[in-house]
């Protein structure tokens, strides 16, 4: 029996033609039903049409939320919104120091007493709802946050996100044709934030699977996948354990095997990065080691 320990790295991302860095987003879902009715909202829209379409999306997520029943989902549009269309106490505009809006708010009137502790606060809030991302692409927003709270936004570039890692695993150095392979497998997310593989429009599309590659052209001979491996269960500090078996239905000979987070959608070919150092990587599996295969 071999047992691998993988070293953790520093970062790890999705895959993605480009990689941007964006705030704490949140969707307003309300898990969509059997009609999975889906309402609008845009800055430019109207709360007096009916929200089903960007054309006739409501002005005001109250709006939205008035019509939706449970199950439904509400999309909201890039922009500004308030609870109330003339509560001025959600009107916060600009982050200068001179512009502390707090001061007339009760709500945190005691509890800030600058900018600094205000972006404070809204990291340890997003930190503490697992957020995934962090946006600077609206000035303002990148502006306060570079100048009152740089450290905080260097310290979710080391830990923000999610970063998945298997730290520990176990197989077989031989198995006889035809026979079982178990192999032991332990993951851990040292990111804050959490996989939404359990997102409806994801549908849990990201599985762990292990292959056996041939030596010499790397072709996949057998791919064996934990169904019960969930990664949007990886919550950081909280390491996961894994055993999975199958019957081998390769012939004699070595192989190498290879562990990798695949994407369903994608023919099952791995979809995200594995937050791994120095790993040995084969078409984006990563090797495990080889495995015999006796007659």
């Amino acid at each position: 029996m071999i047992k691998l320990d993988l070293p953790v790295t520093t970062i790890s991302f999705k895959k993605m033609k480009k990689l941007t860095l964006i705030l704490f987003c949140f969707a307003f879902a309300i898990c969509a039903n059997a009609m999975d009715v889906i309402y609008k909202v845009s800055i430019n829209g109207d709360d007096a049409d009916d929200g089903l379409t960007w054309d006739t999306a409501k002005r005001t997520i109250q709006g939205a939320l008035a019509v939706a029943e449970y199950g439904d989902t509400i999309w909201v549009s890039e922009g500004k919104y308030y609870p109330t269309e003339s509560d001025n106490r959600y009107r916060w505009g600009g982050n200068s120091d001179s512009y502390q809006p707090w001061n007339t708010d009760p709500l945190y009137a005691d509890k800030f007493k600058s900018w600094s502790d205000f972006y404070a606060q809204a990291y340890k809030d997003a930190i503490r709802g697992h957020a995934n991302t962090l946006d600077l692409r609206e000035a303002t927003e990148t502006r306060g946050w570079i100048t009152h709270a740089k450290d905080l936004v260097k310290d979710f570039i080391s830990n923000g996100g999610y970063r998945l890692t298997p730290i520990q695993i176990e197989y077989p150095v031989s198995v006889q044709m035809g026979n079982t392979l178990s192999i032991k497998h332990i993951w851990r997310n040292s990111g804050v934030g959490v996989c939404p593989n359990n997102n409806k429009r994801w549908n849990y599309k990201y599985k762990v699977s292990f292959a056996l590659l041939d030596p010499e052209s790397h072709e996949i001979k057998q791919r064996i996948t934990d169904e019960n491996a969930e990664p949007s269960a990886w919550i950081k500090g909280t390491d996961k354990t894994y055993k999975t078996s199958e019957s081998l239905t390769v012939p004699a000979g070595q192989y190498i095997l290879a562990v990798a987070i695949t994407d369903d959608t994608q023919n099952q070919k791995p979809g995200l990065n594995l937050a791994v150092k120095n790993g040995k990587f084969i078409n984006d599996w990563l090797q495990i080691g080889t495995i015999q295969i006796t007659k």
